[in-house]
């Protein structure tokens, strides 16, 4: 696999970037009791996503925390291993591209392979690509460089007016308020590959709980098209597209064995929950309204 000039010099950064903040920030984080244990590739991420701003980093990780046990049924309390897991990733297919875009960027695809609508639970779903974010930040990527950035490509092929019926929209608004305020990842752009009129619904649905910034990162491209690829090389799609990379299915059964290390990772409490009884300082209500606010 080929990197660009760019992703090796960032390769041979990444050891030394952010490496005083690191150090800084496991020192505040030694005086948050009430916080769960955070290891160093996600800290890394908290960085790189501000970055290198340690107030930021600050906000971001007590946001993300809080906003998870706000809502635990949806980020806390899951089984990567349960039936209901394993059903939805029969259904749907969420993997990586291999290598880098030539700004370091990850590449995530998503599709449904199952197009039966009595298959589909939106809950499930949402927990599935939870636990997806979690497990990719915990697990270092193959080059060895963190990416700078993530772009999320995901393919209409299948979806149907009945499964736009079965969103949550409870789920919907929290994941949202989570991917717009609480992810520790730069997402650069989001493209819906084979787009049919249905876009026009779902975007009816998401345009109200989305702000600017990510409604500009939004970009969809018409059945037939190869506009995707101004975006993402052709090369680094699987042989399903025309790319130059293994099929979907080999690529997911490689996801599959590197999430199923995860596991334990995924559904241990203590790097997830937050213990209000070890809490210090009293908790910022300045998020925590809007939170609500938007909830009900």
């Amino acid at each position: 696999m080929l990197y660009s000039v760019n992703c090796i010099k960032r390769k041979m950064a990444n050891d030394f970037q952010f490496k005083e903040e690191l150090a800084i920030l496991f020192n505040w984080l030694q005086n948050q009791p009430h916080l769960p244990i955070i290891e160093t590739l996600p800290m890394k991420n908290f960085l790189i996503a501000c970055n290198g701003n340690l107030d930021s980093a600050k906000s971001l990780i007590i946001k993300q925390y809080e906003m998870r046990n706000y809502y635990k049924a949806l980020f806390i309390e899951r089984d990567p291993s349960s039936d209901a897991s394993r059903d939805f990733w029969n259904i749907a297919d969420t993997i990586l591209f291999p290598g880098l875009t030539s700004n370091c960027g990850k590449v995530i695809f998503m599709r449904l392979r199952d197009f039966d609508v009595s298959k589909y639970n939106f809950n499930d779903s949402i927990k599935m690509i939870i636990m997806f974010y979690d497990a990719l930040l915990s697990v270092p990527d193959p080059s060895g460089i963190i990416p700078k950035e993530y772009i999320c490509i995901c393919d209409m092929t299948g979806y149907s007016l009945s499964h736009i019926l079965k969103v949550s929209i409870l789920t919907l608004r929290a994941f949202i308020k989570f991917y717009q305020e609480g992810i520790s990842i730069k997402i650069k752009n989001i493209h819906i590959i084979n787009c049919s009129d249905l876009i026009n619904r779902i975007m009816t649905i998401l345009t109200p709980l989305l702000n600017e910034r990510v409604k500009k990162m939004i970009i969809c491209h018409s059945p037939n098209t190869e506009t995707i690829f101004d975006y993402v090389p052709k090369e680094m799609f699987p042989s399903d597209y025309n790319g130059n990379s293994k099929s979907i299915q080999e690529l997911k059964d490689e996801s599959w064995n590197q999430f199923e290390t995860t596991w334990p990772y995924l559904i241990d409490r203590k790097y997830w929950e937050i213990d209000e009884s070890k809490r210090i300082e009293p908790k910022s209500e300045s998020w925590f309204g809007s939170f609500v606010k938007d909830f009900w």
